[in-house]
């Protein structure tokens, strides 16, 4: 039975080189004269327009004086073409002057000239012309006969050639086809045993030559050795992509929740002091209003004011650590200080809940290091405020220590925030520093928040050098230990004897208290100063303007960039320092510092925008800006900032605010 299908197998081979070779030949014959057919009457009459042209050129004289003899002896002329079987020419009458018919249709001399032509001849009308006017007309028969019989006889040179192509083929198969057949016929057969039987032991016999088909069965001999190694570590394989991919989509799905938790949190943190400020500033406008309930009113949305202004700054902050663009100082830093202002500042939350607020000193301490203070008392307010939120009742302590004193080159500065709160599960304290998180959804609803000012504090600890850790227990508390870098420690300052906070500060030189800024009265230190305010906000030009001119500035504001240039041509140059909004109609603010710098304009100029990033601040300065400040205004900030720029010293007391 083998040996037979073998027989059929070789039979259909020959069977389909002949029947290939046939069609190939037919396609060549077919499309051949299809070609030539398609082109034979394009190219005749292309050959028969150019005689009738090239003869009307010829009898034009001929024509125009009726000369017929002359005539007779241009159309004789074309015997030299056999295509050509009938030419008459007439004048523009009608009346035939000369004719021209071939010897071999010479039967055909009465043939009308209204006759149509033949399938097989090319019938031409040319008008013979003197300028634009026709004198005469003649008409040309071109006979395709010739090109006709030239095709049939090509036709027939090439269905002889194909023919002995076919046969040579079939020739060349039947004397072939077994080498070719019978080692394919072999690895068919084992692929088939493989497949039934799935005995990986099977082997095809080489028989073939050392050609494609002696390749593929040295493959398919190799494939056997692989194929069920290659099976059990596929299975393994997709056994582990799945398990992949199920965690990945297990993590895709938590943080989309949290994505979608996160900003349910933050619409709500961000209306809520909205609310407020929008519908006390609604109150206000109300004209019976006591001057008491005006100033409570006013806290309200001043209160509101600066919690929506931290939750923009945590956002900055987070974009920034992430796009890795936060960058801090490593300036001298007075550790005491910054201990007794975050003292002071966290009391008043503290004695609002009746906790006690403990901060306590583990000599040996340095009292100076090289940090960047600003990020130092962030975190430790973040710590703080965390555990007076989460603390009903008890105690916060805040401990501060080295975590190596003898050995100061390796030590770190820490910092224990403890409380006696809700604590948290281990589960919880798996998730509490990741960002968008809090410890769960209740907590989240009892007490607020965005889940961002944890991860803040440990990428801001991480970037001093340090870390934020956490060890916690439900329901007795929590402990929150923050570690920065000690950079360059003098030991010439340094606290030799522990004890809290205020025992410290006795023996120590112990921070100034300053005077609330709202406590002092405008002493128009500033009078005299002359500033051009650039800002195309309406509640911003009134705000910075009476803040200005309360301490004394001469203050002229202008609407967008293009006033201000004019503004400042029109003054020669007499103002002290320009204050310019950054995005204003018209000219923005980039265009018109620029606009000033090129025209040798040396004065200050101080950027004033909304835009708190450092791409921005770089901007600004590459502009031609002298300095940033950022929106919203800082009194103390602005006044200190026009002084400065204006060459103004202030008093003691303006500077302590």
């Amino acid at each position: 039975m083998p040996h037979r299908k073998y027989r059929q197998f070789g039979s259909r081979l020959v069977i389909l080189t002949m029947t290939v070779c046939s069609i190939a030949v037919i396609l060549a014959c077919v499309s051949f004269i299809t070609f030539q057919l398609s082109q034979l009457r394009p190219k005749a009459l292309e050959t028969a327009n150019s005689i009738a042209e090239m003869t009307a050129i010829h009898s034009y004289a001929a024509v125009a004086f009726e000369d017929k003899q002359a005539l007779n002896e241009t159309l004789e002329s074309l015997k030299a073409i056999p295509e050509i079987q009938w030419v008459h020419v007439s004048n523009a009458q009608g009346v035939a002057l000369s004719e021209y018919v071939s010897e071999k249709n010479d039967q055909k001399r009465n043939h009308s000239q209204h006759q149509a032509p033949k399938f097989d001849e090319i019938k031409v009308r040319m008008p013979i012309k003197h300028g634009n006017q026709t004198i005469g007309i003649l008409e040309l028969h071109y006979n395709l006969r010739p090109a006709l019989s030239n095709l049939a006889f090509e036709f027939l040179i090439l269905l002889i050639i194909g023919s002995l192509a076919v046969g040579i083929s079939v020739f060349i198969a039947i004397r072939k086809h077994r080498d070719l057949i019978r080692p394919i016929h072999a690895l068919t057969q084992a692929a088939d045993k493989v497949s039934k039987t799935g005995n990986y032991a099977v082997r095809v016999t080489q028989q073939a030559e050392k050609d494609e088909v002696g390749m593929l069965i040295n493959v398919f001999n190799g494939m056997l050795d692989k194929i069920q190694n290659v099976h059990d570590e596929l299975d393994s394989r997709v056994k582990e992509r799945t398990e992949q991919l199920n965690e990945a989509l297990e993590q895709a799905m938590a943080a989309n929740q949290a994505k979608s938790q996160f900003l349910a949190n933050m619409s709500h943190e961000i209306r809520t002091p909205m609310t407020a400020i929008l519908g006390f500033s609604d109150i206000l406008q109300e004209p019976d209003l006591s001057r008491d309930d005006q100033f409570k009113y006013l806290q309200t949305i001043e209160r509101n004011g600066k919690h929506l202004l931290a939750i923009i700054n945590d956002i900055l902050d987070i974009s920034k650590i992430e796009a890795q663009q936060m960058q801090v100082e490593n300036i001298p830093t007075n550790l005491l200080e910054i201990l007794h202002d975050v003292q002071s500042l966290m009391q008043v939350k503290a004695t609002e809940k009746s906790l006690k607020l403990n901060f306590n000193i583990q000599a040996p301490f340095p009292q100076t290091i090289h940090t960047d203070p600003i990020r130092v008392r962030q975190v430790l307010v973040n710590l703080i405020s965390n555990a007076i939120k989460f603390t009903e009742k008890g105690h916060i302590t805040v401990t501060a220590q080295l975590t190596v004193p003898t050995n100061l080159k390796k030590s770190l500065i820490s910092f224990d925030v403890r409380d006696t709160g809700i604590g948290m599960s281990p589960r919880q304290v798996d998730h509490i520093f990741k960002p968008f998180t809090q410890a769960d959804e209740t907590t989240t609803r009892r007490f607020g928040g965005t889940g961002l000012g944890l991860t803040i504090s440990q990428k801001l600890a991480n970037i001093l050098g340090g870390d934020l850790t956490v060890s916690s227990e439900e329901g007795y508390g929590s402990c929150f230990t923050f570690t920065i870098a000690s950079d360059q420690i003098s030991t010439k300052d340094m606290i030799t004897s522990s004890g809290s906070m205020g025992k410290i500060l006795l023996n120590a030189e112990a921070p100034s208290e300053q005077p609330h800024p709202k406590a002092m009265a405008s002493n128009r230190q500033l009078q005299g100063i002359r500033v051009l305010l650039a800002e195309d906000g309406i509640d911003n030009q009134k705000l910075i303007g009476l803040l200005l001119k309360r301490e004394g500035v001469e203050l002229t504001i202008v609407d967008n960039g293009q006033l201000a240039v004019q503004a400042i041509h029109e003054s020669k140059y007499s103002f002290d320092l320009v204050l310019m909004d950054m995005q204003m109609p018209v000219m923005d603010g980039y265009a018109a510092t620029r606009q000033l710098r090129r025209e040798d304009y040396n004065r200050p100029i101080v950027a004033l925008t909304a835009n708190a990033m450092n791409k921005d601040r770089d901007a600004c300065l590459k502009a031609g800006c002298d300095d940033f400040m950022t929106k919203p205004v800082n009194k103390s900030a602005l006044i200190k900032l026009v002084a400065q720029y204006a060459g103004r010293e202030l008093t003691k007391e303006d500077q302590a605010a």
